[in-house]
């Protein structure tokens, strides 16, 4: 036998060796896990055992690192190739098998129909909200959970709790309060794909703690290593961030182009992006995009009446020099108040799903269930009805107003509505675009794309604009006979705001925030 022969067969006795160690641990892992397709479309393995189950992804580092420790309690060791191979032949098996799995991130529903929320930590212990009661699950759940390498631990809840050791470090005006905890409590019960989110928007000047505040938020409703971001350039990032975060983050947001608000929409009631994963494919990819998002910023940025009737704004009071605390002061005072904060935020919610579905709604609003959730956050804390519904509604109606003073034509038609109180006014379109001319902002009456130009321009944009002008009370009818006739009646709101300043900085004096008595809320942390 020549050298060559030699090499030849040394090289097919390697291989071999190869290909019979990818066999064994492929077969090894149909023996130890159970694989299956999530709703995302990617496959996921688990194990059956005592203890609560969590999923891995398939081609993730978790599962290559269980693989690895497996070979080497036997005495081999795989390489990267080798571990490539391994997935490769169960993401076959998966994709044959076609076994579904419903596979979640942080918060989930399971099989009674209960709430499971994921504590993160290493022992897989679980929180069940059922009955009105919060509970620790040691062992037992069958829920899948995937915890990605991003995520870190909840605290762990105290014995006893109390919500309202929150409020120091919430810093906010008016009712603000209420409903920042409405929105927490909210995210924290109702998994991704069952509800729409309404967007939290936190607006202060610098320095007034909106990093504390969304230190705060993450720490209880979803620890994680990403923290605050940088608002992403585009929508696909955003979408991959949450993948491995239950709620996104981002600071200092100073502006939102339509395009960026017409996506946020879509984040906040569900949907998916399509993309391909690569230039010569043919087939597209589905990305399920739906996350609960905070954005905060200085100044006011949503300009969209699409996008403000799916926020949530709370508006953060400047700090007086002599009242500021050190950040590392604040953060120890914080963790330390976490697990008994943690343990009556739990209590609070657990009591809040049991009367959920019983309650009534008074100020229905676009995100019917988080008006529902109001409902039943009064009545667990024994407020009168309405008080929680009606404050969101003036939130909206004040978010709204703000995107009426950004839009020329639209604060002018309010303006004009507001000149005929009661009585409605009803006119051709070219009469009122004479009567819109002389109220209108100065240097705006020539700005085609600010301005219309004709009555067929003015009565086309005046439908787009009416969504924004209803919630001001002011209705825009047309009608369709001989002589086409629009009709602008004004109903003032309740809570109508002067439309003098509008488009000035609006300055906050500690001293008119009427302050709220949260202590005096029901019994929540019995």
């Amino acid at each position: 036998m020549t050298g060559t022969d030699n090499n030849e067969k040394s090289n097919n006795q390697n291989l071999q060796i190869v290909v019979s160690k990818v066999d064994k641990y492929t077969e090894i892992g149909i023996q130890c896990l159970y694989i299956g397709i999530a709703q995302d479309g990617q496959p996921y393995v688990y194990f059956v055992d005592d203890k609560n189950w969590v999923v891995m992804p398939l081609r993730g580092r978790k599962l290559k690192r269980w693989f690895r420790k497996r070979a080497l309690a036997l005495g081999d060791y795989l390489r990267d190739d080798d571990l490539s191979e391994i997935m490769e032949n169960l993401n076959a098996i998966a994709a044959v098998d076609d076994v579904r799995l419903q596979v979640n991130n942080r918060v989930a529903l399971n099989a009674q129909g209960d709430i499971e929320i994921d504590l993160g930590t290493h022992d897989q212990h679980r929180v069940l909200l059922k009955n009105g009661i919060a509970s620790i699950i040691e062992k037992g759940s069958q829920t899948l959970f995937n915890q990605p390498e991003t995520m870190l631990p909840l605290p762990k809840p105290a014995t006893t709790g109390d919500w309202k050791k929150l409020l120091p470090f919430f810093n906010l005006i008016d009712d603000h309060q209420y409903l920042l905890l409405g929105w927490i409590s909210f995210v924290l019960t109702h998994p991704k794909g069952t509800v729409p989110y309404p967007i939290l928007i936190a607006i202060g000047p610098q320095g007034c703690g909106k990093s504390v505040l969304s230190r705060l938020i993450r720490a209880l409703v979803d620890n994680n290593s990403a923290g605050v971001q940088l608002f992403p350039s585009e929508i696909r990032d955003m979408a991959i961030s949450s993948l491995s975060q239950y709620i996104l983050i981002y600071d200092n947001v100073s502006s939102l182009s339509k395009a960026w608000s017409d996506k946020l929409c879509v984040f906040s009631t569900s949907g998916s992006i399509s993309f391909r994963r690569l230039y010569s494919d043919d087939e597209e990819t589905l990305l399920l995009v739906h996350a609960a998002l905070i954005l905060n910023g200085i100044n006011s940025f949503v300009v969209e009446s699409d996008l403000a009737s799916r926020c949530v704004t709370v508006r953060l009071l400047p700090m007086d020099d002599d009242k500021r605390r050190d950040e590392a002061e604040i953060n120890r005072d914080l963790d330390s108040k976490l697990p008994e904060i943690f343990r009556g935020l739990l209590d609070l919610c657990a009591k809040i799903l049991q009367v959920e579905q019983s309650v009534k709604v008074l100020h229905p609003e676009r995100l019917m269930s988080f008006s529902r959730w109001l409902a039943a956050m009064e009545q667990v804390l024994e407020l009168p009805a309405g008080k929680l519904q009606k404050a969101y509604s003036e939130n909206l109606r004040e978010s709204a107003l703000e995107t009426v003073a950004e839009n020329a034509l639209a604060i002018t038609v309010l303006k004009f509505a507001t000149k005929h109180p009661g009585k409605p006014w009803i006119g051709t379109a070219t009469d009122l675009l004479v009567e819109l001319n002389k109220l209108a902002p100065p240097n705006t009456v020539h700005r085609q794309a600010e301005w219309p130009q004709t009555p067929i321009s003015l009565s086309k944009r005046l439908k787009q604009i009416a969504p924004l002008l209803k919630a001001q009370g002011v209705e825009c009818g047309f009608s369709h006979g001989t002589q086409r006739q629009i009709e602008i009646t004004y109903t003032p709101p309740e809570t109508a705001k002067p439309l003098d300043g509008l488009d000035e900085p609006v300055e906050i004096a500690e001293s008119n925030v009427k302050q709220l008595d949260l202590a005096a809320c029901g019994p929540t942390d019995k």
